[in-house]
């Protein structure tokens, strides 16, 4: 198991400033959400990183990573220039997130994320517009994204 602030910082080191491969804050969080996803369900359920995910209003977020970038508001976060050693193991999803969802800024990452099932489930019937601190659950996003691998929905 890594950190997320590990996985945070991943993909800081990839980001591209003044491009859409700039990441935000809000991007980093759905970033990290997609990794956890990912990883779940390629490894029957066992979690990349034990930091909790909630159902915010912009869609996921990891509340510790909230707290340490929420300073950067809207703008970009500086990239990293130094990677961290990262296990293969974990360096293969976080490379199939960011070329999958790195082209994406932190809007449509949100509006992907307010689509699907672990967020939607989360929110218990909420509108999206109230907040809510409630946790996705580690067993929705493997079983969303296990059939998602496996080409459904």
């Amino acid at each position: 198991m890594i950190s997320v602030k590990e996985v945070a910082g991943y993909f800081l080191v990839k980001s591209e400033p003044g491009t859409k491969r700039e990441i935000t804050h809000l991007k980093l969080q759905k970033l990290v959400y997609y990794s956890q996803g990912y990883y779940l369900a390629l490894n029957k359920g066992e979690p990349m990183f034990k930091e909790k995910l909630q159902a915010w209003v912009h869609g996921p977020v990891c509340p510790m990573l909230y707290y340490e970038f929420r300073l950067y508001d809207d703008r970009a976060i500086p990239p990293l220039t130094k990677e961290s050693l990262i296990e293969d193991l974990y360096k293969k999803v976080l490379d199939s997130v960011w070329k999958v969802y790195g082209k994406f800024d932190g809007i449509e990452l949100e509006r992907l994320t307010h689509e699907e099932t672990p967020w939607i489930k989360a929110r218990k019937g909420a509108p999206a517009w109230k907040a809510s601190n409630d946790e996705i659950s580690i067993e929705s996003m493997q079983e969303y994204f296990s059939r998602k691998l496996c080409g459904g929905n």
